[in-house]
């Protein structure tokens, strides 16, 4: 053996003379140099030569931590070669699998060509290999031998207990005067030879075995002289000769395989020996194996399909796949299907999922997936209900094979006599055929069963499931409604149908009874499938002949199994949310498309409307929504479900109004009582009141005849009085008021019955929602109304027209040359504005981009105007400076501004910019050096601002002859001198006075411009300052806050920003999160919630100021709160934090 190495490594150098002395106790720290992988590997190589298990699990180690995730895709094939070479000379097993673990390691980090190479290699023959595996498979073969002769001596000897122990005892004092005789080498072997590895032991072993043959001691036997005929061998044969190194093996071609570095033809035999070899073991501690080889088995299949893909089994007919035999993977599969380890039939039902999803199994392993689904591991009951589903999708329309029948003569043979004398013999009646099964409807029953499994994933996998079932026989559909079981006659299922609380007709019975009231008499007892079904009384007689026979014929009626019966009432009153959710999803998709079936669904999904938990609430909404169509809804369930209305989920809430804008309602009753529901919930939840209304006008359309014969009680309408006018302000009159004109729109008779006011209304409401109020023929025809409406056509046209022209007032003010004048003009400009943002809505956008232009050219000619004719200079800076955060907020509140404008901005910006400059040089004595270093300053942002904003902003003349000008006297440097030219007050005068900003000539189009605005709809404003928020002090607290937001871009959300103000102006802001945001009809809605915090208790209560805005360039600017509103989008809030 070869010596130890060092364990240890050298250090980076020697320590530092002029650091200070380490203290004494204290533990000194080593850093060791990284070594190169080369290295590494040699000494690895030694190391496993050596057998020394300590040190080359430090090497393992240390290729795991430093190396592995680092080595080159050059020297990645020559790497793992060598590491392999010294894992198959490896002596020791435990050596070899640790080796090859770091090589599996290595292996996976690998790129797709560097591991094709390196697999590819394998096949190559290794010098050295043979010589260096020779001695290792020497010592295995001695240790089986000597296995094998303890085993034929134990056999044939018989030996007492007492010379047993005695002989055990003497072999065990010699072991230990051997060892204690040993010195200090073989002492490092002592590990070794515990696992019947020791060499000294195996060279004793071979001199006795060739002394015992009559051999001399120094001759060689024959697989010596074989084992020197052959010289070289390759890395694939040597695996063969390493049955602990199966798995690692395995699974390095397993993954080649699925990831297509190598093809099926390309794995050699040797591979293909080991794979069968792992599967041939049967221990509990040879699982691996065999799971590897499955795994192997079904990467190989998958891979020889790929290349050789037969055509599709159903173009060639409906018989095509009878005929398909099973595959050579599938065989190995199912011949694993009753391993005793559940990780191995867990292994060989997901093999069958895998290779399903590449192509069609056999018909046979039907039976098969079907077993797998009473397993005890709860994982491969879950991958047998998806392999069920898998032939119920494909061969779900076909028949299963029926069972073979006896002969009569069978019968006569095994006749039967009665006990009494002289009777003639009773031959037994002949089983009747079962009818013929479809394999889906098997399948559907044997997942029904899963539905009463004791795991809660599985019962959640079958629920699921059964709503995939695309052919499903009828009377399967509805026994899974029922846990009682029913015959199969067509008649049983039209008066189930027919007695459904949801059925489109129903059969006048006077002992109707109905589950949603309380029923006087008792329910009478239905007939089931026999007498034992519904119990007997104390001493009942026992059923006679006849009563058999009845019941007899009975059973043989019946072909539904009892798996089917109850199912999703079982499943629907589950104890876990997940498998009602499921339940609720599954009834829904069968539902859907059996009109029959979903009459009855309905009174299930009803149930599930009072469900504690909101998700199952939510899920049996959207199921029930597409099937409240097949069935007329009375007084008894809308007062059921119309509960939902006031569900704290808004996302219940819309569920539950588009399933009531489907319902078709059995009588008025039914109407009243949900417009009553709806405005209701517009009560107590104002920001859904579109909603509302939306759902108010489809329920008008729907129900015209209904809602004609309550519109004088909806609308307060007496036939002998005047009826006063409502205010347009009430919303629950405006509700009413849009179900009526929707019902007007289909029945045109109501336009004569109602009052002249609402004709009024109805005009300001077309306008105010126009997809919501649908438009009433009658009154539009009318004169009035016509003229009205030409008009509005044309205000549109003469609108935008006044528009343009306001801003061409506006570029023509600066052709005034007096100051007093232009401001004159500019206030007329914004008197205008104002009054049609006010008035317009259409244009209300443009008009008010036009007063914020306004209001920035003001601001540059009155600031110029006071710099540049010597004005007063004492507030100028602040204006300057308030004036460019303006401009900026300009940039970011509105949509469509043209690229003209956006350079106009800059322009305005850079030009105060260098006003604030001159009035800093006129107020104070600034040297050269800081006044270049300002001016530069200036330049780079605004080349920056430029570049930032290139797609937006065009090349701008006047913009660039500006910059051009300016760069001209802050960077400009003599070639002859040194010296640089001297800036005055008086440069930038003359600079400023000739290059003023002026106005874009043209306009963008007036229908694409948009303010952005947000509207706050919770907390209400009128009541946020009258209630006072308290909350405990040194910690945080939610107030609500929902708002909408319009005209905002999808990517414009990010920068969605809530500012909240305090009392001693520290504030605070924050961004929601981005579930938060819903899209709605037109616009964005936001539901969250602001965190309010105080670091001390307050005396008395103050007001906060909460505000949405944007932020831009790490600036907050606020939005706007209406169109017509000049003032941000905030709310008020009192609050009143207070100690414990």
């Amino acid at each position: 053996m070869l010596p130890r190495g060092p364990r240890k490594r050298e250090l980076l150098g020697e320590p530092q003379s002029n650091q200070p002395p380490p203290k004494k106790g204290r533990h000194v720290e080593r850093r060791f140099k990284k070594r190169k992988i080369q290295e590494v590997l040699d000494e690895l190589c030694v190391h496993v030569e050596s057998n020394d298990r300590q040190l080359t699990n430090n090497i393992i180690r240390e290729l795991d931590t430093e190396h592995v995730r680092v080595i080159s895709d050059e020297d990645f094939t020559a790497n793992c070669t060598q590491i392999l070479k010294a894992c198959l000379s490896a002596k020791l097993e435990t050596v070899s699998n640790k080796t090859f673990g770091c090589l599996v390691a290595m292996f996976a980090r690998g790129s797709p060509e560097s591991r094709r190479e390196f697999v590819l290699s394998l096949e190559d023959q290794c010098e050295g290999l043979a010589r260096a595996t020779r001695e290792a498979a020497r010592m295995h073969a001695v240790l089986a031998e000597e296995s094998f002769s303890s085993t034929t001596s134990s056999t044939s000897s018989v030996v007492s207990s007492k010379e047993i122990f005695k002989k055990k005892k003497t072999s065990v004092n010699s072991s230990k005067k051997e060892s204690a005789g040993t010195d200090a080498d073989e002492e490092s072997s002592t590990d070794e030879s515990e696992l019947g590895y020791d060499p000294i032991r195996i060279k004793k072993r071979l001199k006795k075995m060739k002394i015992k043959s009559g051999e001399p001691r120094d001759s060689k036997s024959p697989e010596d002289d074989l084992m020197e005929e052959v010289e070289e061998i390759s890395m694939v044969d040597a695996f063969f000769l390493k049955p602990n190194l199966d798995v690692g093996v395995l699974s390095i071609y397993t993954q080649a395989l699925r990831e297509g570095l190598i093809e099926a033809e390309q794995v050699p035999e040797k591979i293909m020996l080991c794979a069968r070899r792992s599967l041939a073991q049967s221990s509990l501690a040879t699982t691996a194996n065999r799971i590897a080889g499955l795994e192997f088995h079904v990467a190989l299949e998958i891979a020889r399909f790929l290349v050789y893909k037969p055509p599709d089994p159903p173009t060639q007919g409906p018989n095509q796949y009878t005929q398909f035999v099973k595959s050579e993977g599938e065989w190995v599969l199912i011949n694993f299907c009753m391993d005793r380890d559940f990780r191995v039939r867990k292994s060989v039902v997901e093999g069958l999922l895998e290779l399903s999803e590449n192509f069609r199994i056999a018909k046979s392993t039907y039976f098969t997936a079907k077993a797998f689904i009473n397993d005890t591991d709860p994982d491969i009951r879950i991958a047998a209900i998806r392999l069920l589903m898998f032939f119920a999708r494909t061969i779900g329309d076909e028949f299963m094979p029926q069972p073979m029948m006896m002969d009569m003569d069978e019968f006569e043979e095994e006749g039967v006599y009665s006990e009494e004398e002289g009777s003639s013999p009773r031959l037994p009646k002949p089983p009747r055929r079962p009818p013929p099964k479809t394999y889906s409807d098997d399948a559907f029953v044997a997942i029904c069963d899963a539905i009463n499994d004791i795991e809660i994933a599985v019962r959640v996998e079958a629920a699921k499931k059964l709503g995939d079932f695309i052919t499903v026989s009828e009377d399967l559909i509805y026994q899974t409604l029922d846990k009682k079981m029913m015959k199969t006659d067509k008649n049983k299922q039209v008066v189930r149908v027919e007695q459904s609380l949801f059925a489109l007709s129903k059969k006048a019975s006077a002992n109707k009874n109905s589950r949603w009231k309380f029923a006087k008499k008792p329910v009478k007892m239905q007939e089931t499938r026999g007498g034992w079904s519904r119990g007997k009384e104390l001493n009942a007689v026992c059923p006679d002949e006849e009563a058999a026979k009845k019941e007899e014929e009975e059973e043989g009626e019946s072909i539904i199994p009892h798996g089917a019966c109850g199912v999703f009432v079982t499943a629907l009153e589950d104890e876990f949310m997940d498998v009602r959710k499921a339940a609720v999803y599954s009834l829904g998709r069968l539902a859907c498309t059996r009109p029959a079936f979903a009459v009855s669904a309905l009174e299930y999904l009803a149930d599930m409307f009072n469900d504690e938990i909101a998700d199952v609430r939510l899920d049996a909404i959207n199921a029930l929504t597409p099937l409240i169509s097949h069935g007329t809804m009375n007084t008894e369930q809308l007062n059921v479900i119309s509960k939902c209305l006031d569900d704290a989920m808004p996302e219940s809430r819309q569920a539950m109004r588009e399933l009531l804008k489907r319902a078709q309602f059995a009588d008025v009753e039914c109407v009243e009582m949900c417009v009553k529901a709806l405005l209701a919930c517009l009560k107590r939840f104002p920001k859904d009141k579109e909603q509302v209304y939306s759902c108010l006008a489809v329920i008008g359309r729907n129900h015209a005849v209904q809602v004609q014969s309550i519109m004088r009680s909806l609308l307060g309408i007496h036939l002998i009085f005047h009826t006063r006018e409502i205010s347009i302000e009430d919303q629950e009159y405006v509700g009413k008021l849009i179900m009526v004109l929707n019902a007007a729109a289909s029945q045109p008779s109501l336009v004569y019955f109602m009052p002249e006011f609402v004709h009024r209304h109805y005009r300001l409401l077309r306008h105010s929602y126009p997809g919501i109020v649908k438009g009433i023929r009658v009154l539009d025809e009318e004169k009035q109304i016509g003229k009205v409406k030409n008009g509005e056509d044309l205000t549109n046209e003469k609108a935008e027209d006044v528009v343009l022209n306001t801003y061409k007032r506006l570029c023509a003010i600066s052709t005034i040359s007096m100051h007093n004048e232009r401001n004159i003009k500019r206030d007329d400009i914004f008197r205008d504005t104002s009054a049609i943002s006010l008035y317009n809505s259409s244009v209300s956008g443009a008009a008010r981009l036009i007063f914020c232009l306004g209001e920035v050219s003001s601001t540059v000619d009155s600031v110029s105007n006071t710099v540049l004719q010597g004005g007063e200079l004492t507030n100028v800076k602040q204006l300057i400076t308030s004036s460019i955060e303006d401009m900026k907020s300009v940039e970011h509140q509105f949509s469509g501004i043209s690229l003209q404008i956006h350079s106009y901005l800059i322009h305005c910006r850079f030009y105060l910019s260098f006003l604030d400059l001159l009035v800093w040089m006129m107020q104070s004595m600034t040297s050269q050096q800081e006044l270049i270093a300002a001016g530069q300053a200036l330049i780079q942002e605004t080349k920056t601002a430029i570049e930032n904003c290139e797609e937006k902003v065009p090349e701008s003349e006047s913009l660039l002859e500006f910059v051009a000008s300016c760069e001209s006297i802050f960077f400009a440097t003599t070639a002859t001198d040194d010296k640089r030219k001297i800036i005055t007050p008086n440069t930038l005068i003359e600079l400023l006075g000739r290059s003023a900003p002026s106005l874009p000539n043209k306009f963008p189009p007036v229908n694409t411009i948009h303010l952005k605005y947000a509207n706050i709809t919770t907390p209400n404003k009128d009541t946020a300052v009258e209630e006072c928020l308290k909350f405990y002090a040194h910690l945080p607290h939610g107030m609500p806050l929902e708002f909408d937001l319009y005209n905002m871009l999808p990517e414009e959300l990010e920068s969605v920003r809530i500012k909240t103000i305090h009392p001693d102006s520290r504030f605070d802001v924050m961004k929601p999160r981005k579930e938060e945001f819903k899209e709605e009809n037109g616009h964005v809605a936001v539901s969250t919630q602001v965190k309010i915090t105080s670091a001390s208790p307050w005396s008395d209560p103050a007001e906060i100021d909460v505000v949405i805005g944007i932020l831009s360039d790490n600036k907050f600017v606020p939005l706007f709160a209406s169109p017509s509103c000049f003032s941000p989008a905030h709310i008020r809030v009192r609050i009143h934090p207070h100690s414990r």
